[in-house]
């Protein structure tokens, strides 16, 4: 991987009130916040070593900027079909902001050389500067500066790091790659060659179940869902939950009852599915678009998206909140299975994986 300094922009924290509401309205807040000089940019090229704390759990990794011809060039690996749209949006916001304000997440096959420099600046060197939010995480940043350790880290990645994968910024991926390729005349002057990276490596990143949540029972009641489930799956009613731990196991959560299913072996032949298949792709093709007649799980605005590494507690209540709700769980895919996807070049099911860390927008950002 072809990995640089770059010169940052960074939140001013003397100004910011509130830190999770300043990140969290970045997205429509950007251009404001950098005029009103809630922004400051570092006066030198530099990476930065970058530690996301939730509870008692570190990921680090390091931020950096990586040449868009490594993702031309089949170097930076994705698993995931972006929707033409969001992708539209994120040239557009781009060219507005003139800058990237939210790394593209990647992991790659763990490095030594790598961990020992990320590990050392966390121990022994200053922070340059750090958030606690209201999520509970905390956000950690280390600048580095000295040429010779950037000089190092550059030959680490380009002999060292040959692959990597996208965890998080499949459409900031597109939207850069495009804009590289094709960038419009009146931005002559800047430069999209590279685009804003953090990388972790494999043991520092996390999967998780992308959990759905379909605003539905308008429109079939409870008892119709269950039933036609169950032409496809063996579905029980359950006391307690459990989050699925075995392949073709799923629970539902709707009306303050519990099931739990497990497909049948004719539908899986039925449906041509192949032992490797995966399970969101079943739970695509019989329950959202054979049952619910949903098309893209993506777009349709009845569903809505958390993480499978909430607490019980958390899951159980969504669901109670939501009493026109259904609720579908899954075990998670592996980090093995984005990584065989994406070498054959084929897209995982879509909103089949939340990666854990989550990256702040605007905890850092590159102007172009």
């Amino acid at each position: 991987m072809r990995v640089q300094s770059f010169k940052a922009s960074y939140p001013n924290k003397s100004l910011l009130i509130s830190p999770s509401t300043f990140f969290d309205t970045m997205g429509v807040n950007f251009a404001k916040h950098q005029t009103s000089g809630l922004f400051e940019d570092v006066d030198e090229d530099a990476m930065f070593v970058y530690q996301i704390k939730v509870k008692d759990i570190k990921y680090r990794g390091i931020i950096n900027n990586t040449e868009i011809q490594d993702l031309i060039d089949g170097n930076i690996l994705l698993h995931e079909d972006t929707i033409p749209e969001k992708e539209q949006d994120m040239v557009e916001d781009t060219l507005e902001r003139k800058a990237m304000i939210k790394p593209v997440l990647l992991f790659h096959k763990k490095n030594k050389k790598l961990n020992k420099i990320i590990n050392a600046y966390i121990d022994n060197e200053p922070k340059f500067y750090s958030f606690d939010l209201d999520d509970a995480s905390t956000h950690t940043l280390w600048k580095i500066s000295d040429e010779d350790q950037l000089e190092q880290i550059r030959n680490i990645f380009l002999f060292g790091v040959a692959k990597a994968f996208v965890a998080d910024g499949h459409h900031r991926c597109k939207a850069s790659k495009m804009l590289y390729k094709n960038k419009p005349s009146q931005f002559r002057d800047l430069d999209f060659s590279r685009m804003l990276t953090a990388y972790f490596s494999e043991d520092q990143v996390e999967i998780y179940d992308h959990v759905k949540m379909i605003d539905i029972l308008d429109t079939i009641k409870p008892e119709v869902f269950i039933a036609e489930l169950s032409e496809y799956a063996s579905v029980r009613l359950i006391t307690k939950f459990s989050y699925p731990d075995k392949k073709r196991e799923f629970a539902v959560l709707l009306n303050g009852e519990i099931y739990k299913g497990k497909w049948r072996k004719k539908v899986l032949k039925d449906f041509e599915v192949s032992p490797d298949a995966l399970d969101a792709y079943i739970m695509n093709q019989i329950v959202f678009k054979t049952i619910f007649k949903i098309a893209d799980v993506r777009s349709d605005k009845r569903i809505s998206f958390f993480s499978g590494n909430e607490k019980v507690k958390s899951i159980l209540k969504r669901s109670t909140d939501n009493p026109n709700s259904i609720c579908i769980l899954q075990n998670s895919l592996t980090l093995s299975d984005v990584k065989k996807f994406s070498s054959k070049k084929k897209n995982l099911p879509p909103k089949s994986t939340w990666f854990e860390p989550r990256i702040k927008s605007g905890i850092i950002a590159q102007k172009y």
